[in-house]
């Protein structure tokens, strides 16, 4: 099959999870046998990934798309209605048999372009949240203008011929906005369990994180990004809390995001490391390294939605972790041992004790490997591509 790859997030280097996911879905529609162009933000030279990765690259990067963007919304508008000029020239370049996008800022410009004829393939949209559902928590945004998008963003997959969506909450709330429930598949997310997998770190490894971050024992991580509707004082307040009450924690935070050096000035102790930038496939000797794993952010709409990325490759490890109570994470991992859901920020301390006590679990570990594993979820994908009629 031809495919056309599209997505308002660049493709290289990553820049969060919903580009760790592009790559791979990628990668086994190349290895599954099919012809993939990718057309993404893109500012280094295209041969290499081509190679690399055996797809063809058509780059769209009319101006500068990343997560830091300013005026990030008015630039994600502008960016949909010009690739819709892009999308039907290069559609009629290679004649694609369907059209995969990742997340809804470029499905409406997609499906209008489909709508007046120019584009006449299959449309398949793949949702890693709502994007607009998280905008509710930044004031600068009319509620009224929030709304109306996220109607849009919530609605228009119906017109899709298919939808993948991460968690079974998803498919719920999209269910109730008249979204054909048939067109909806429950992919997950993944995690990458040939570089998450604890039989490759070493111990000097793991010795080498205990020196960088002057922590010998009782090690808790945060990696991950920290943007506002994360909760930048919901994160400092457990910080302090949790090291107010016990003085042999000792947090280590590997973080990105517009709030990330927010939180570094907020906080001020000894037993806290921040550490810059670090490229994923370097996170498992962190997590490994690591006691417990914690996802401190506050409870929203947004986040009920979806599974982070950061609890796969957690668990993936055998890492157990705390997170507060969000409505997916307890609806697929609550029954768990492994897992510890708290209800306040004094909850959440007291889990974070309870967790240290806790041993890895290679319960976990055979988890994500037999269900959340990325070649389990990008298989899935591809074979609901290859039998839609």
């Amino acid at each position: 099959m031809k495919i056309l790859f599209c997505s308002h997030e660049q493709f290289l280097p990553l820049t969060g999870g919903c580009t760790i996911g592009n790559i791979q879905i990628v990668q086994k529609m190349s290895e599954r046998g099919h012809n993939v162009v990718i057309s993404t933000p893109l500012y280094i030279d295209k041969k290499p990934i081509e190679e690399t990765y055996k797809i063809k690259f058509e780059p769209f990067s009319p101006f500068y798309m990343h997560r830091k963007i300013k005026f990030r919304m008015a630039k994600y508008f502008f960016y949909a209605f010009l690739y819709m000029f892009h999308a039907i020239k290069i559609s009629k370049k290679y004649n694609f048999d369907v059209l995969f996008v990742r997340n809804c800022v470029l499905v409406i410009p997609l499906l209008i372009a489909k709508k007046l004829g120019f584009i006449k393939k299959p449309i398949f949209v793949s949702l890693t949240d709502f994007l607009t559902a998280f905008l509710y928590e930044d004031k600068k945004y009319p509620k009224k203008l929030i709304d109306i998008l996220f109607y849009i963003e919530t609605t228009a997959p119906r017109y899709c011929d298919k939808i993948f969506v991460i968690t079974p909450y998803m498919k719920e709330e999209l269910v109730k906005r008249k979204v054909p429930a048939d067109k909806i598949v429950i992919t997950y997310d993944g995690a990458d369990v040939d570089v998450f997998n604890p039989e490759k770190i070493s111990e000097e490894q793991i010795n080498s994180v205990k020196k960088e971050s002057g922590f010998s024992d009782n090690i808790v991580l945060f990696h991950g990004t920290i943007e506002l509707h994360h909760g930048t004082n919901t994160m400092k307040n457990i910080l302090e809390w949790t090291s107010k009450k016990a003085n042999n924690v000792n947090f280590l935070i590997i973080g990105i995001g517009k709030n990330y050096k927010d939180l570094q000035k907020q906080i001020n102790l000894p037993n806290v490391k921040f550490l810059d930038f670090v490229p994923s496939e370097q996170i498992p000797k962190y997590i490994a390294a690591a006691k417990v794993g914690i996802i401190p952010y506050q409870k929203s709409y947004g986040l009920d939605l979806v599974l982070t990325l950061k609890l796969l490759e957690y668990l993936s490890m055998g890492t157990p972790a705390v997170t507060l109570r969000h409505k997916s994470i307890e609806e697929v991992f609550g029954k768990y041992d492994f897992l510890k859901i708290a209800d306040s920020i004094e909850d959440f301390g007291d889990k974070i004790l309870e967790a240290l006590k806790l041993p890895k679990f290679q319960t976990a570990v055979n988890l994500i490997r037999e269900q959340f594993s990325w070649d389990k979820v990008t298989t899935k994908i591809c074979e609901e591509i290859e039998s839609f009629k």
